[in-house]
């Protein structure tokens, strides 16, 4: 209340004719403008979590869809590069950059699967093949 009255005192001093009403509001404004802006900038915030989390359960989406995908296809074209392909099949192991020639290579041939996938099953392919060596 005292910040009230001392708005209206200001007011009158300075030859405003403004209200009580009108001081109320001020002082209304004043005190709650930070706890305003404060809620403002969480829903922006909570705004940007919630688009991050829809984007992320989209990505989540498209990658259980391609998990259910078949693959056996891929899996034997992929079998079929590691066999015509013994040497760049052996230097993938020690150079990973070396697989993405295989994605490549699946990729020409299959056109529609994704990347990581792939990159995945072939990782795997090549893992089967160091155990068998």
């Amino acid at each position: 209340m005292e910040a009230l009255y001392d708005i209206y005192l200001d007011g009158v001093w300075q030859g405003s004719r403004r209200t009580i009403a009108q001081c109320a509001e001020q002082v209304y404004y004043t005190v709650n403008r930070g706890k305003i802006l404060e809620e403002k900038r969480l829903a922006k915030e909570k705004e940007k979590q919630d688009a991050a989390a829809f984007k992320q359960s989209n990505i989540e989406r498209t990658r259980n869809q391609e998990a259910e995908r078949d693959y056996s296809g891929v899996e034997a074209l992929i079998k079929q590069l590691i066999k015509d392909n013994p040497k760049n099949a052996n230097d993938a192991k020690t150079n990973p950059k070396l697989i993405d020639w295989f994605v490549g290579q699946v990729m020409k041939q299959t056109k529609g699967f994704k990347p990581l996938v792939v990159k995945d099953m072939i990782k795997e392919a090549l893992s089967g093949v160091a155990e068998k060596v």
